[in-house]
């Protein structure tokens, strides 16, 4: 046999040995990362039935609003944005960081200093809000009450 001829189906040889390698690899890679999606994906509806099953009565969320869009809105804690539904009807109030005088003869008065009720169209962006929510069936955030967190002027 030619030394050039035997080079040549060496080389030929040695090439499609990493090509089968690299086929390999890509089959393997993505039957893995396949099985991986496919956990994760068993792991969010394990967790969303849990969430919104009767037994979590709530989730706690606090945030700055960044977007309002209808019903929804979109607060922001740490560079983190999360939505959620609201209406009208739920119980939404607001805080205030101090109160409106300095004196208040009862409870009743003391509380009034730092709470007020509100509506979902007192709630702008920029405002902190502290939001009630329970998770329904379908994964989406449904708020059954909002705190508007006023700061002092």
């Amino acid at each position: 046999m030619n030394k050039a001829l035997f080079l040549i189906i060496s080389a030929l040889g040695g090439i499609l040995l990493i090509v089968a390698c690299v086929a390999a690899g890509a089959v393997l890679g993505i039957s893995y990362q396949k099985n991986i999606d496919l956990a994760l994906i068993e792991k969010t509806d394990s967790i969303i039935n849990s969430l919104s099953s009767g037994v979590v009565s709530s989730i706690g969320l606090v945030g700055q609003v960044v977007k309002i869009e209808g019903s929804e809105i979109t607060i922001s804690y740490n560079n983190k944005n999360i939505t959620f539904s609201a209406t009208d009807k739920i119980n939404i109030s607001s805080l205030r960081e101090k109160p409106l005088s300095d004196t208040a003869s009862d409870n009743q008065d003391f509380l009034s200093q730092y709470y007020s009720a509100s509506k979902l169209n007192d709630i702008k962006i920029g405002d902190t809000i502290s939001v009630g929510v329970k998770m329904l069936s379908g994964g989406g955030l449904q708020a059954y009450s909002i705190v508007i967190i006023e700061k002092a002027p």
